[in-house]
Parts: structure tokens; C-alpha cells; sequence
């Protein structure tokens, strides 16, 4: 693709790359009138010539896994049989490994039930699925940890709502938090 910016300047697009957030990053050069690709800024002698890339520094660009760890939210559920929701989900979009652990000092155990989005919507009863089956949650001192086969059950949003039984808590709370391992884009010192 050509494109010509109000300043006179011509730009060819030499591909995309995937930015940190999972958003589309354009790789442009810059190009002569005619839409051609200006060698001199990239320091090629002409397009045609094989021994245009020789001395050419390309700068790269590498996406390796990192570790991340993300504190939820925290819930106090109190009334009977309802359910209860975080505030915000997990950005899963470039998640290799996800595993959500749940701390309770609730005096009454309660249902966890893992779930995914297609954004970030933890309420929305239309685009929120459920991931696995629903797992109890004990009371005082219990502790889960629910990891995710994101082979089979990946989304881009992450998350989990509490469901209380007909017997509700009536103190503590249940500590949401996410780890993960997921793609990051680095760019080595020097690199455009």
C-alpha cells in the first residue's frame, strides 16, 4: 500500500507487525513520487542492484514470553443464591498459560465459575461463556487455583463470578488474582 501524508511525504507499507496490546503496528518506508521505494533511506543503492541489502542493518524485533501478575479484584458476597461479578477481566488476547487464584476468608464456601469474553465485560450475560465446570470455593482459608486450556478454551477477556449457595456468607472475602504467561514484543537497543 502507498500512501501520501499531508506533508508531502510518501510512505510504502512493507508489512505489519503485532503491537504489545495485540493491535496492528504498519512497517513503512519512505518512497519516491511515483510510489516506488526510495532505496537512499534505507541505504540501498538502487531496488534492482543484488548487492542492494549488503551493509544494510535490519532492525528486529522479538516476541518472547514474560510473566505477568494481575491482582482482580476483591468480593464480598452476602445475599443468597446470586452472583457476583469483578469489576474488569483478564486481557487473555496473547496469553500462552493463564491461572486464576482465589483466596476466601468467607465463612461460608462458594461456587466459582470461570468464564471468557470477547471483551471486556464482565456483566454482559450475552457474550459471557463459561469455561469448565463450577468449582467450590471453602471457607475460611480456602485457596483454588484454576488454570485454563487455552488449546480449547481460549477468549481475549478472562475472568470468574462467585455464586453464592442458599446459605450466604455473612464476613470475609474472596481475593481474586491472574497469572500468565504471554507474548510480548521487545525491541532490542537500537531497533527502530
Amino acid at each position: 500500500m502507498v500512501m501520501q501524508l499531508g506533508t508531502g511525504l510518501i510512505l510504502v507499507t512493507l508489512g505489519y507487525l503485532a503491537g504489545k496490546n495485540g493491535e496492528k503496528i504498519m512497517v513503512c518506508c519512505p518512497a519516491t513520487q511515483d510510489g516506488q521505494l526510495a532505496p537512499g533511506a534505507l541505504g540501498l543503492e538502487s531496488p534492482n542492484s543484488p548487492a542492494s541489502f549488503a551493509g544494510l542493518t535490519i532492525p528486529q524485533t522479538i516476541m518472547t514470553l514474560e510473566r505477568a501478575a494481575e491482582r482482580l479484584g476483591t468480593l464480598l458476597p452476602r445475599s443468597a443464591s446470586t452472583t457476583y461479578y469483578l469489576e474488569r477481566l483478564a486481557d487473555a488476547g496473547l496469553a500462552q498459560k493463564v491461572l486464576f487464584i482465589l483466596t476466601s476468608t468467607l465463612n461460608q464456601a462458594v461456587n466459582v465459575q470461570l468464564i471468557g469474553n470477547e471483551s471486556n465485560s464482565p456483566t454482559d450475560e450475552a457474550g459471557r461463556l463459561n469455561i469448565g465446570a463450577t468449582q467450590s470455593l471453602p471457607a475460611t482459608n480456602g485457596k483454588i487455583g484454576i488454570g485454563v486450556d487455552l488449546t480449547t478454551d481460549w477468549y481475549p477477556w478472562m475472568g470468574v463470578v462467585i455464586q453464592t449457595t442458599a446459605s450466604a456468607p455473612t464476613s470475609g472475602q474472596v481475593d481474586i488474582r491472574v497469572v500468565m504467561q504471554r507474548w510480548a514484543l521487545n525491541t532490542p537497543k537500537g531497533a527502530i
